[in-house]
C-alpha cells in the first residue's frame, strides 16, 4: 500500500522526489504531498510581490513536518519559483505565505489562521479530521495505514486558487 502511495508520488513530482523503493514516513509523505500542491495548485500574479518572489510554505508552531519539508523543497522550484519554508509561532505571523500547515497540535487555531489569511491567496493544509469541512482547502487522513488528503476546493476557489486535475485524481473531494 504504502508503495503504491510512493509509485503515485513519484509519478506526479518526477522520479527524484520520491523513491518506490524507500519506506518513507508518514511525515515525509505530508511533505511531499506539499510541495506536490505548491506544483499543481495556481495563484494569481497578485499573490506574489513580484516575478523572482518565492512560493513560501509556512508552519504554525512546532511540527515534525518541518525538517522532511526541508528536504523535500531543497534546491527545487515549484511555478518557476524558489521554494522557502518559515515557521510562525502566531497565526498573524503566517502574512505573505502561500500554503499555511496547520499539525494537529495546532488544529484549535484554525480559525485564527483563517481570519489571519481571509481575502487572500492562501492554500490552508491540514492534517486533523474534519479541517477540509472547516475552511481548510486540503486535509491529510490516513486508510488503511496510507497518507490520503481531501480536498474542498470551493475553499480553494473562494482563494483564489486553481486546483489542478491532475491532483484532484488523488483527491477524496468534501464540501463545507
Amino acid at each position: 500500500m504504502l508503495r503504491l502511495t510512493l509509485l503515485a508520488l513519484a509519478g506526479l513530482l518526477g522520479p527524484a522526489a520520491v523513491r518506490p523503493d524507500s519506506q518513507a514516513s508518514e511525515t515525509e509523505l505530508k511533505a511531499a504531498w506539499i510541495y506536490n500542491f505548491a506544483q499543481h495548485v495556481e495563484w494569481p500574479a497578485a499573490a506574489f510581490k513580484d516575478d523572482k518572489a518565492p512560493l513560501v510554505i509556512g508552519v504554525l508552531g512546532t511540527a515534525a513536518i518541518e525538517e522532511p519539508l526541508g528536504r523535500a523543497v531543497r534546491g527545487k522550484q515549484a511555478q518557476g519559483r524558489t521554494v522557502e519554508i518559515r515557521r510562525a509561532a502566531q497565526p498573524a505571523d503566517l502574512k505573505g505565505a502561500h500554503i499555511i500547515f496547520v499539525p494537529d497540535a495546532e488544529k484549535d487555531r484554525l480559525d485564527q489562521v483563517l481570519s489571519a489569511v481571509h481575502g487572500t491567496a492562501v492554500l490552508v493544509v491540514g492534517e486533523s479530521d474534519g479541517l477540509s469541512r472547516r475552511g481548510a482547502a486540503f486535509n491529510f487522513y490516513s486508510d488503511d495505514a496510507r497518507v490520503r488528503f481531501e480536498a474542498n476546493v470551493d475553499t480553494a476557489t473562494r482563494a483564489g486558487l486553481a486546483v489542478g486535475s491532475k491532483l484532484l485524481k488523488f483527491a477524496r473531494l468534501v464540501k463545507d
